[in-house]
């Protein structure tokens, strides 16, 4: 996977000249961003048991969350986990039962948001489990 990062600047220009920030300290969006599904290069199902993220700028989040999608195979609808809060830079204990699956998503989510931040590493942690039925 390769390490990609960036940054986006929202503008606006008026009928006059003027630009303006449209992500200024009063504002506030909804923001994700979500893995395609990841198989972590096994063909067999496996457990996670936790996830550790380096967050940069984390002091400006609003209420980022995790939610772990799952499921079989491809052909299967996703199913999804409830949001668990990812608090500063603590690894995250899946204490909740996360299904054995071939194939994860995760979604980190923010619902307020109002600065950029970065998200830096993503390490999971697992073990494989039993061979597809």
């Amino acid at each position: 996977m390769a390490n990609v990062s960036g940054s986006i600047v929202l503008t606006l220009t008026k009928a006059g000249g003027a630009v303006v920030s449209v992500f200024s300290a009063a504002d506030t969006i909804d923001a994700f961003i979500e893995t395609k599904d990841l198989d972590f290069g096994s063909p067999y199902n496996k457990f996670l048991e936790a996830i550790v993220c380096s967050i940069d700028n984390y002091a400006t989040l609003g209420s980022l969350e995790l939610v772990i999608k799952h499921r079989r195979n491809r052909s299967e609808a996703l199913q999804e986990l409830a949001p668990i809060k990812v608090v500063d830079q603590d690894p995250i204990f899946l204490t909740q039962l996360v299904p054995q699956a071939k194939f994860f998503r995760l979604r980190f989510q923010d619902s307020q948001l109002v600065r950029p931040f970065k998200l830096s590493k993503i390490e999971v942690y697992g073990k494989v489990g039993s061979r597809r039925l």
